[in-house]
């Protein structure tokens, strides 16, 4: 390049370079409204330092189809002052919340309007019908009016957010509250699980509806409406009954950290909000607190969902459900000689009840009680009854779920089961093989009881 090109090179450099900065000043130069108006499309902007910060519409890509505002000119808005005189209460919490920075005198956005609309007519004539209420406009116009700031959601979804909006068509304001405080906002999306359902109110959390419950989740459960609780879903009662207050986890967008949920809960805590309803009306709960289950922890719904249908509310049926926690009892059930339980003869609750026993009612009655009810014959009463039997239940020979040995006893011969009570036997008891008094019940016939020999022979 000869010395005399050069100047003429570095000339039309610079006039590039100065057309190029003075279309960006148009493009960034407040007026959105305008360009809107005559249909030039806003330049993207760059992606926000958080999917939250609320940013000028200014520096948004180009507003959506829906968007209320689409054809509002510079000359519709009242400016950020002009809300302050009448509503200076509303004016004072935006300024503590997210949106505070639309209230900077620096920031090009339009303040209150950005969200609620152009207001020089609400303004001048104190008309209420020409301010937009978020909550109460359309969906597709609320939403296209916070999907200017916060498109992010939809495309790096958060929590589930493009379900709710695209699929679910919920409106955003059905959620969050544009005027929520930020220090509360931070510590709520910090701050540990609810626990309990007083902790979740003192925190500051207020009833909802089921009705706006069901907005966000309207296939919570299938079965909802044919359960036992179904009368939550309706009226004053609602899901907070076991949920906990809902109004934060409504105004954070669902943080499940503010919400309680049973299955995570405490056991004893998530079997509360149960005993609150059922003690009075249920009899299997009269004698739960005795129970081996609420001994170990087990809470209600580890073993029940209490949004089933009536009458299906297990998690599995038995016996599939218990053997979960009882696996060793599985195993048995798979030895040679068992109760019928695997093949659906038998079921776990004929012998065990799994909301509690009633006082004193543990190992000896369990296993004397529930035996005797399938096998009376051996119950008696006898008028010489064999004492294990009535000391220490039917277990101390046999094992009620399964065992490789015959009739379900404790030892393959039935010498050794009796040796270990009756080790002081006569001498003429020879115990070397072949010998007849190896085999105890060719004469001792009557084990379990006889009404007419003490040494319960035939």
């Amino acid at each position: 390049m000869s010395h005399r090109s050069a100047p003429v090179a570095l000339r039309t450099a610079a006039a590039f370079l100065l057309i190029s900065l003075v279309a960006a000043g148009v493009a960034c130069a407040p007026g959105r409204r305008t360009a809107a108006k005559e249909g030039a499309a806003a330049r993207p902007a760059p992606a926000p330092k958080g999917p939250w910060a609320p940013r000028s519409a200014v520096a948004r890509r180009p507003m959506l189809p829906s968007d209320p505002d689409r054809a509002a000119t510079k000359d519709d808005f009242a400016g950020k002052d002009g809300c302050l005189d009448c509503h200076k209460d509303r004016v004072r919490t935006l300024g503590g919340s997210f949106h505070a920075a639309l209230q900077d005198p620096k920031n090009e956005s339009t303040g209150c309007e950005e969200c609620h609309g152009p207001g020089l007519e609400h303004v001048g004539f104190a008309d209420e019908r020409a301010i937009r209420d978020p909550r109460k406009a359309p969906r597709e116009e609320s939403n296209a009016v916070c999907l200017r700031c916060h498109a992010a959601v939809l495309e790096a979804p958060v929590a589930g957010h493009r379900e709710w909006v695209v699929d679910r068509k919920v409106a955003c304001a059905t959620c969050h509250q544009v005027h929520f405080p930020r220090e509360r906002r931070a510590e709520d999306h910090g701050r540990p699980a609810a626990e309990t359902l007083a902790g979740l109110a003192e925190a500051g959390a207020e009833p909802v509806e089921a009705a706006q419950c069901r907005k966000c989740h309207p296939d919570a459960h299938p079965d909802m409406a044919r359960s036992g609780h179904d009368d939550l879903m309706e009226g004053m009662r609602s899901c907070g009954e076991c949920h906990g207050n809902g109004s934060l986890h409504a105004a954070s967008g669902g943080l499940e950290n503010l919400i309680l949920l049973p299955t995570r809960q405490d056991p004893a805590e998530a079997d509360r909000a149960c005993i609150r309803c059922h003690e009075e009306a249920e009899r299997p709960l009269l004698a739960w607190t005795c129970s081996e289950h609420r001994r170990e922890n087990v809470a209600c719904v580890a073993c029940h969902d209490p949004n089933a249908a009536r009458g299906r509310t297990l998690l599995q049926e038995d016996p599939a459900l218990c053997v979960r926690c009882h696996s060793d009892v599985g195993a048995e059930f798979r030895l040679p000689h068992r109760h019928r339980v695997p093949e659906g003869t038998m079921k776990c609750a004929d012998c065990h009840d799994p909301h509690g026993n009633e006082p004193g009612f543990h190992r000896f009655e369990l296993t004397r009680e529930a035996c005797v009810r399938c096998h009376p014959e051996k119950g008696g009463p006898f008028v010489y009854d064999h004492t294990a039997k009535t000391l220490e239940g039917c277990t101390v020979c046999h094992r009620p779920h399964g065992s490789p040995n015959p009739r379900l006893l404790e030892t393959r011969e039935v010498r050794t089961l009796c040796l270990s009570c009756h080790p002081d036997l006569p001498l003429s008891h020879e115990q070397k093989p072949g010998s007849v008094y190896r085999q105890c019940m060719q004469c001792h016939v009557e084990i379990h009881g006889s009404d007419v020999d003490p040494q319960f022979h035939r």
